[in-house]
């Protein structure tokens, strides 16, 4: 281990450089050099510039797996909050190989590095940590320790080279093959194919460019497309596109008069749904002045509510309440309650935590058990969040605060959070899966909060927590935690990568089929001026690509009467947002609409479908794409003609209630009028390929990836 000592950390930030084993291998200590590569690489002590980039130089080559920064024994305003790891061959071609950020904490931080590219291992001469922001504004960088881990033994490195080298020849041959068809140099295009028995791309690929740029067969190439949509081929893309959604309010008791029951207006609610009798089930919440205990049942068919019971309590279900949680099993058709909001200052507070269980079949309440803590469950608490598994009968419930009564005069245990329990309903028995800290053994990997959400996934069984506060903080990470094997992962920590809504009664829901997690915003706090306000944000977490996508984003007006006319939801808080996985609906009931008015609530039901781009709409984009190059190209050189195939082999593919389809099909007539009738000359047919062209890398960014012509061109690489 080579290390460079500092005397004045404040003027120079030098770094401590270490090699490490990977897989253990022992690899010597002089595989870094001891100093800097670059002088940009290091501070300036005479203008105490910030370096740009820390350079670093391997002794010998290396495949980079992993690395580690180390951090200062304190909380410190220049360490590095994000920055991004560069790797390569040469100084002057490196490729990205992280990007990320550091916690503020003396905790060191190890991250895995890219280093595969097509299924093979690549190796690096150089490395280059490129700091991009500092936890305190207007601060230097520190990088106080880096260890890499890695492998750079004789037989992993040259087979590693040897791959590199004839990868960048195929590139290098790609491009060359690209721009020569491009520029329709058939006869060196096809001698340097043959010669270096390199495809430019897949076999379908290359017949549809031959089909509608070298023939101008736009028919076939339309059955061609077809063909590669009915193989899946475009699913791909399809995946990856915006989702459009459509709000439709089902109606409410304050926006019309309506035949039949209502629920009265609330907040702090529970909404549970029966996918398979497509059901709604509402239960309690807070009106205002007083909690409630009704319980309803909405018919989604026949779009009407029905009061099963005015009071539960004198059903031998529970007393009035809110910020409690309930679930729905499917299977057995139950529905369970636990917990509830109480003042704590009240001196005649109860403090025992009943559960109880709903049989939806027979119409009967159940008490499970009178005091889920003395059954080694939870104590009281409220704002948690509970979810049930069919598949083993199991009941989760994680977070919450936990009541205490303020006889006890210990002021810090009114800030006393649930941690992660099972409950098996057919044995009813509690289990204490992880301590409010995170888990049994001491580690906070799953912290526990409120106002979160809990979702869980029936078939890779997990539970993904999301969000929710504690103490004064307001957590914006996201966790999974495996129910079979007790391993929790972070997914998005909450500083180097957040969920994108952050504030309280967050609500999320999950499609198990499409492997997406929804998350509808609440108050919510802006990262620019961390202010709270309301806000309707609906965001979709793909969990297969980690990634986040933003469908719906609506701020609050100023005067909430003006929503009355909207087509979507106000904003709002306190409501409840569920889904039905089976016809990918969601349905969002009430809540409170205003931090201002704290006697004011809502009753309305609205439905939300998502509309996804279907293989269907994509194939016909293809065709319209297909279609627009003919009629361009009979607009120069038969108009009538032109006019005849826009009015029926064109405007069949149009959607004229869209307003934007409309508008781009409305403009193509201009072709008629900004062109003339032309003869064919070498000019016109050399515009005519180029147009052809343009075409087809649009339908090629429909493939995969890997199947299409490099992205790049080869004039682009040229420095004029």
């Amino acid at each position: 281990m080579a290390s460079i000592v500092t005397e004045d950390v404040s003027r120079l930030s030098y770094t401590i450089y270490k090699w490490s084993s990977f897989s253990g291998d022992y690899l010597p200590s002089n595989i870094l050099e001891d100093k800097p590569h670059d002088q940009k690489s290091r501070w300036s002590s005479e203008t105490n510039d910030p370096p740009q980039f820390l350079f670093l130089k391997l002794a010998r080559t290396a495949v980079v797996h992993r690395v580690t920064f180390g951090k200062y024994e304190n909380r410190h305003v220049c360490n590095v909050k994000k920055l991004e790891v560069h790797g390569g061959l040469e100084e002057d071609h490196m490729t990205m190989l992280w990007e990320g950020g550091l916690q503020n904490n003396s905790q060191s931080e190890t991250f895995t590095l890219k280093h595969s590219l097509d299924d093979h291992v690549f190796p690096c001469n150089f490395i280059k940590i490129v700091p991009l922001q500092s936890w305190g504004q207007s601060f230097n960088f520190s990088i106080w320790y880096v260890e890499l881990w890695g492998l750079c033994s004789p037989h992993v490195i040259t087979p590693a080279l040897n791959w590199v080298k004839q990868y960048r020849n195929q590139q290098a041959v790609r491009l060359c093959l690209k721009h020569l068809r491009q520029c329709d140099f058939t006869e060196a295009y096809e001698a340097l194919q043959k010669k270096a028995r390199v495809l430019l791309e897949h076999p379908r690929l290359t017949e549809l460019h031959k089909l509608l740029v070298d023939e101008g067969d736009y028919a076939s190439a339309e059955h061609l497309l077809e063909q590669s949509s009915e193989e899946k081929l475009l699913d791909g893309y399809v995946a990856k596109q915006a989702v459009k959604p459509q709000w439709t309010l089902l109606n409410s008791k304050t926006a019309s008069e309506v035949c039949g029951e209502w629920p009265y207006m609330r907040g702090g609610h529970q909404l549970c749904i029966d996918c398979d009798s497509e059901v709604l089930y509402l239960f309690g919440g807070w009106d205002g002045t007083k909690s409630l205990s009704d319980l309803w049942r909405y018919d989604i068919t026949s779009a009407q509510w029905m009061q099963i019971s005015a009071d539960t309590s004198q059903e031998g279900g529970p007393n009035p309440c809110s910020c409690h949680k309930m679930c729905f099993d499917s299977v057995n058709k139950k529905l369970y309650v636990l917990g509830h909001y109480a003042e704590e200052q009240q001196s005649n507070i109860d403090l025992v935590s009943p559960l109880y269980c709903y049989c939806a079949r027979e119409s009967v309440w159940t008490l499970l058990s009178s005091d889920t803590n003395a059954d080694g469950g939870p104590q009281l608490l409220y704002d948690h969040q509970m979810c049930f598994d069919s598949v083993t009968q199991s009941l989760y419930v994680f977070g919450g605060r936990i009541l205490m009564s303020s006889n006890f005069f210990v002021k810090e245990m009114l800030d006393e959070y649930s941690g992660l329990y099972a409950y098996h309903c057919p044995s009813n028995k509690w289990s204490l899966l992880r301590s409010s800290n995170g888990s049994i053994d001491g580690s906070t990997d799953l912290r526990s909060r409120m106002a979160h959400s809990m979702v869980f996934h029936p078939v890779t069984r997990k539970l993904y927590f999301l969000g929710g506060q504690r103490g004064r903080d307001l957590l914006s990470d996201l966790v999974s935690y495996d129910v079979e094997s007790d391993e929790a992962e972070v997914l998005c920590d909450g500083v180097t990568n957040q969920i994108p809504a952050v504030g309280y009664t967050l609500r999320a829901s999950l499609d198990p089929i499409r492997n997406q997690i929804y998350l509808l915003t609440g108050l919510n706090k802006h990262n620019q001026d961390k202010k709270i306000g309301l806000h309707v944000s609906l965001w979709v977490y793909d969990i297969t690509t980690a990634k986040w996508t933003c469908i719906v984003h609506t701020s609050q007006h100023s005067n909430i009467l003006s929503w009355q006319q909207q087509d979507v939801p106000c904003p709002r808080f306190a409501h409840q947002f569920v889904y039905d996985h089976v016809h990918q609906v969601h349905y969002l009931f009430g809540g409170n609409p205003s931090k201002d008015h704290s006697h004011m609530r809502l009753d309305d039901l609205w439905k939300l479908k998502l509309f996804h781009q279907s293989r269907e709409a994509l194939l016909l984009r293809c065709q319209y794409l297909i279609r627009k190059c003919k009629f361009q190209e009979l607009a120069l050189s038969d108009p009538v003609e032109a006019i005849r195939f826009l009015r029926t082999e064109l405007s069949s593919l149009v959607n004229h209630d869209d307003a934007e389809e409309s508008k781009e099909f409305r403009e193509l007539t201009l072709s008629l009028i900004s062109s003339s009738p032309s003869t064919s000359s070498s000019s016109d047919m050399s515009a005519i390929r180029v147009h052809r062209s343009q075409v087809y890398n649009q339908l090629s960014l429909f493939f995969p990836e890997h199947m299409a012509q490099p992205s790049e061109s080869l004039t682009d690489l040229l420095n004029i």
